[in-house]
């Protein structure tokens, strides 16, 4: 299903003009790859983008890096319009909370830690959406089809397989963030009825 950009709601809609801002950024060399990645030592001295320019940031204007703002628009989408309608605040917070974790994750277990934290971010939405539409069917890969709270683990699949293992420890970090989320946010714990996106692209 195509992304109308100009029908997102207000905080997918930003976040997803970000990540494509810094991502043209570094594909006109107005800053490298480097000068997004996340490194600790470097927040501690005070480059505090780091802890957001990393989720922006796959490798420039390429197919995989248009695959994840796909699925990132598009859940997040389904989450701002639907669980969370008319509690934006809340969406933001559940975000960043996400975020937040995904960052502890990297900062507490060394081996999680990644220069870009796309591929988590992407993860974490999609099985935030999941958790609440459990019978729900998908599309994925084309004609096949899945169940919601199988979707974050069929595309960790797809991802695993066109990767040879490279992305699984980033989206189990993206996936685990949205775990803690939803049990960290009872009191906005997903209860509308969402609309379901129709197909899922890796």
């Amino acid at each position: 299903m195509p992304i109308r950009v100009a029908e997102l709601p207000p905080l997918t809609l930003a976040l997803t003009l970000a990540c494509a801002a810094v991502s043209a950024a570094a594909a006109c060399g107005r800053c490298s790859a480097t000068d997004l990645a996340l490194s600790f030592p470097l927040i501690a001295r005070g480059q505090l983008w780091r802890l957001l320019t990393p989720f922006a940031y796959v490798d420039g204007l390429s197919m995989r890096f248009m695959a994840h703002l796909y699925a990132f628009s598009h859940f997040s989408a389904a989450l701002e319009a639907g669980y969370y309608a008319g509690r934006g605040a809340a969406y933001a917070l559940a975000l960043f909370g996400g975020l937040a974790a995904m960052l502890a994750g990297c900062l507490a277990a060394p081996d999680l830690e990644q220069p870009f934290l796309m591929t988590p971010l992407a993860f974490f939405v999609v099985r935030l959406w999941a958790a609440g539409e459990p019978h729900t069917s998908v599309e994925v890969f084309g004609p096949l089809c899945t169940s919601s709270t199988m979707l974050p683990y069929a595309l960790l699949g797809g991802l695993t397989l066109f990767t040879g293992g490279a992305a699984a420890m980033p989206a189990l970090l993206g996936i685990g963030a949205a775990v803690f989320v939803d049990c960290w946010r009872p009191d906005v714990a997903l209860s509308a009825p969402a609309r379901a996106p129709a197909a899922a692209a890796a």
